[in-house]
């Protein structure tokens, strides 16, 4: 038990004080190079660190793969049908290159499936050797929770609309991100694979994907005005994801909009983190309910 411990709190360490150093630099390509080790060092560290137990055949059951891409895909699409059905949000649609759809979407398919790798597989078996079933996956949620935030509190931009939420809604997305990972470990157990658990969480995030980068967006006079938390959905992150999705269709624009008198060219680095940038944009909207408080801002 001692060793299991030390090993999920190895883990921990990496995928937590990793990025974060990383994105505290003040090199931008460093803070890059932090959301390139935030997406990936979950699925490292848990491959590397998770106890190896003696191989046993394991059937994957696909019904449940595909039962759970279709279970949280409908509680997002839910939500939004709510939130317009309500009249708190409205969308619609401007024309978009396909190939830029379909970068959205792959991206967000790749972040997904690799976040769910490090967090459905190798987290989560660090997590339950550590502290069993219930308290594995509540501070499995605990850490996964602190690794979005740890972004905001280093205010890089991938999530601008949590980096200016208030305290309430900071406290509402870390219990949306233990009830959604309490969630993905069912349709995990459920499934016999952390496949499960991938398309779970890749489901809903293509959808988003695939709706900002087609210029899903809200009217102006709804995004600049004050958002109450009664109000604030996952449309509104929409409304702000879809700006920078489509500053992406224009590649010179992300560096020529970028604040301060000199910004930073845009290194290797930079061009393979935007699409991941853009990606989280979409992720926490399965996750939190929070207002959008203000424009995308690329580091």
């Amino acid at each position: 038990m001692a060793s299991a411990k030390l090993r999920f709190a190895l883990f921990v360490a990496i995928v937590l004080a990793l990025p974060a150093a990383l994105m505290a630099s003040t090199d931008a390509e460093l803070r890059d190079l932090g959301k390139l080790a935030m997406i990936v060092s979950p699925a490292i560290a848990g491959f590397a660190l998770a106890p190896r137990s003696p191989r046993r055949a394991s059937h994957v059951s696909w019904r449940w793969v595909s039962g759970a891409a279709i279970i949280t895909l409908l509680v997002a699409l839910g939500a939004l049908a709510v939130a317009v059905a309500v009249g708190a949000a409205s969308v619609a649609l401007t024309p978009t290159p396909f190939r830029n759809i379909a970068s959205a979407v792959g991206a967000s398919a790749l972040t997904s499936v690799l976040e769910e790798l490090g967090w459905a597989a190798g987290g989560l078996a660090l997590a339950t050797a550590a502290y069993g079933r219930r308290w594995g996956v509540l501070a499995l949620g605990t850490v996964w929770a602190a690794w979005h935030l740890i972004p905001v509190a280093l205010h890089v931009g991938l999530f601008p609309y949590l980096e200016a939420a208030p305290p309430l809604m900071i406290a509402a997305f870390v219990a949306s991100c233990l009830i959604y990972r309490e969630l993905l470990t069912q349709l995990r157990e459920r499934s016999n694979s952390w496949l499960g658990a991938a398309a779970g969480h890749a489901a809903p995030n293509i959808v988003l994907a695939g709706l900002i980068a087609a210029g899903v967006t809200l009217p102006p006079g709804r995004t600049t005005g004050r958002s109450s938390p009664r109000r604030a959905g996952s449309c509104f992150r929409v409304s702000r994801s879809s700006r920078c999705s489509r500053c992406a269709e224009r590649p010179h624009t992300i560096s020529s909009r970028a604040k301060g008198p000199d910004p930073a060219p845009v290194g290797p680095a930079t061009a393979a983190t935007e699409a991941i940038s853009r990606s989280f944009q979409e992720e926490s909207s399965a996750t939190a309910t929070t207002p959008a408080a203000r424009p995308h801002r690329t580091p």
